[in-house]
């Protein structure tokens, strides 16, 4: 049997027909479960959107695995069918990018125009929502570095300020 390697460029309807038992599959640890794990995420105040999706992000260990969850309202359609199928498409979307992300807790959340839009717009809006989460990640490196670099100069001062000190005790005396 001939079989074609992947697409590079992925539609949504290969992400929403693809079964979930595939290669990408999200194991327990990278799902966030809890209501508390999600309201973690929302406290963090860290968030940003595209036209049908929003996204909020919590910084975790870089050597942690990435986490998702997922959320679509009921305002966004009374049927569950419709919310799951958007899930579905949301979660598979994920999986398919997960490995350039590195040390997130994710919260993706579909706004109601997502129902109403075709599977392109949806495609476009969520690799909008995606170049934003990988940016929200270059700014939260840099300021992480920035941070380090912070405290290794504090330490520094402090470290000659000691040292000072000694040096003039040891002139008093």
């Amino acid at each position: 049997m001939n079989s074609k390697p992947p697409s590079p460029n992925i539609s949504l309807i290969s992400l929403s027909k693809q079964g979930s038992q595939g290669e990408f599959c999200l194991t327990k640890a990278q799902r966030l479960r809890t209501p508390a794990d999600f309201q973690q995420v929302y406290n963090s105040k860290q968030w940003g959107g595209s036209k049908h999706f929003t996204f909020n992000v919590l910084a975790n260990n870089a050597d942690q695995e990435n986490t998702l969850g997922v959320t679509v309202s009921k305002k966004v359609s009374k049927r569950a069918v419709d919310r799951n199928q958007l899930k579905r498409i949301m979660r598979e979307f994920f999986r398919h990018r997960q490995s350039e992300l590195k040390g997130a807790n994710l919260v993706l959340t579909a706004k109601p125009s997502s129902k109403r839009a075709s599977s392109i717009e949806r495609l476009q809006s969520l690799d909008e929502l995606w170049a934003k989460i990988l940016k929200w990640q270059r700014w939260h490196r840099r300021e992480l570095e920035k941070s380090h670099q912070l405290e290794k100069s504090h330490q520094l001062d402090q470290a000659t300020s000691l040292g000072v000190s000694k040096n003039n005790q040891t002139l008093n005396n």
